[in-house]
């Protein structure tokens, strides 16, 4: 499974995603932050990518 998310501004955009970190059946915390400096970074469970 792949978890994308992406935001945009209109001139400008971030994409993130994860291959593979969910598991069926089990109970999964995702968030999302996003920072104009930094980006955006998605978490899933224990991991966190940008």
């Amino acid at each position: 499974m792949t978890l994308k998310a992406v935001v945009s501004t209109g001139d400008e955009y971030w994409l993130a995603s994860c291959v593979g970190m969910l598991k069926n059946d089990k109970w999964t915390n995702i968030a999302f932050s996003w920072k104009h400096d930094e980006g955006l970074l998605v978490s899933c469970g224990s991991c966190s990518v940008r």
